[in-house]
C-alpha cells in the first residue's frame, strides 16, 4: 500500500489519457498514426503557435476550381483552458509531480496546472472561486480521492457549470505501475439533472514531454474569424 502511494505521487509522471468521456483533438492520441494522408499545393501561409498551429495550401479540386486546405485545431479564443474533468480527458502529455503538501498536474493544453492538497486543509468558503477549482485528496487504501468545489462559471461544448459544480476524482495506480486508472462523478445541481461519471486510463509514456509552449490569443482568435 505505502509503495503504490509512494509512486503516484514521487515520480514525475508523463502520461496520456485514453478514455471515450470527451472528444478533443490536440496532440495525436486519437489518429491513427500508421494511415498518411498527403496534399499537394503551395503553402502561402504557416503559423507555429499554440493554441491553434495553422498550415494553409493553395490548391484545385477535382474540377480545378481554387481550393485551400488548412488542418487547424481548437477554438479557445481567449487561451483559457477548461477545467477537470474535461481537463483530464484532453489528449495531451500530463505531469504528475509532488511537491511538499500537494500533488501537481501540470498538463500540455495552454499551460494549465492544477495542485491537489493533500496536507488536510478544508475548502475556502465559496466566495473563493478559481479556474481550476480547489482540490483536497484523501486516501482510501491505495486509491487517492481527490474533492473539488469552488470553481468558477464556465461554458463547455454548450455545457455551463458554475458555484455547485462538485467534482470528485479517483487516481488508482496499476500493479506494475504504468498506468493510473482514472474515475470521475460531476454533479452540478444548477445545470446537470443527474451525476456524470465517467473512466478511463493515464498510460505511462516516458517519450513525452509537457512542452509549456504559451498560449497565443492571435493564434487563438483567428480561428474563430476564419474557419469556424
Amino acid at each position: 500500500m505505502q509503495h503504490a502511494r509512494s509512486t503516484l505521487l514521487a515520480s514525475a509522471f508523463i502520461a496520456s489519457l485514453h478514455a471515450a468521456i470527451a472528444a478533443a483533438h490536440h496532440g495525436n492520441n486519437e489518429f491513427d498514426l500508421r494511415i498518411e494522408s498527403r496534399y499537394e499545393g503551395v503553402v502561402v501561409d504557416a503559423q507555429w503557435k499554440n493554441p491553434h498551429s495553422v498550415l494553409r495550401l493553395s490548391t484545385t479540386t477535382p474540377d480545378g476550381e481554387p481550393d485551400a486546405w488548412s488542418p487547424v485545431t481548437t477554438p479557445q479564443s481567449q487561451c483559457v483552458p477548461m477545467s477537470a474533468p474535461m481537463l483530464m480527458a484532453y489528449p495531451v502529455a500530463l505531469e504528475l509531480s509532488r511537491a511538499s503538501g500537494h500533488l501537481r498536474i501540470r498538463t500540455d493544453w495552454m499551460n494549465a496546472e492544477r495542485t491537489l492538497y493533500l496536507d488536510g486543509r478544508a475548502h475556502p468558503s465559496r466566495d473563493t472561486r478559481l479556474p481550476q477549482g480547489h482540490s483536497v485528496g484523501h486516501w482510501e487504501g491505495n486509491v487517492l480521492v481527490v474533492d473539488s468545489t469552488n470553481f468558477v462559471d464556465e461554458v463547455w461544448a454548450g455545457l455551463p457549470t458554475g458555484v455547485n459544480k462538485h467534482l470528485v476524482e479517483r487516481f488508482a495506480l496499476s500493479a506494475d505501475g504504468k498506468s493510473i486508472e482514472y474515475q470521475f462523478t460531476l454533479t452540478d445541481p444548477d445545470h446537470l439533472a443527474q451525476p456524470v461519471s465517467g473512466a478511463g486510463r493515464l498510460s505511462h509514456r516516458p517519450d513525452l514531454r509537457v512542452g509549456g509552449m504559451e498560449c497565443d490569443r492571435d493564434a487563438a482568435r483567428r480561428y474563430l474569424r476564419e474557419f469556424q
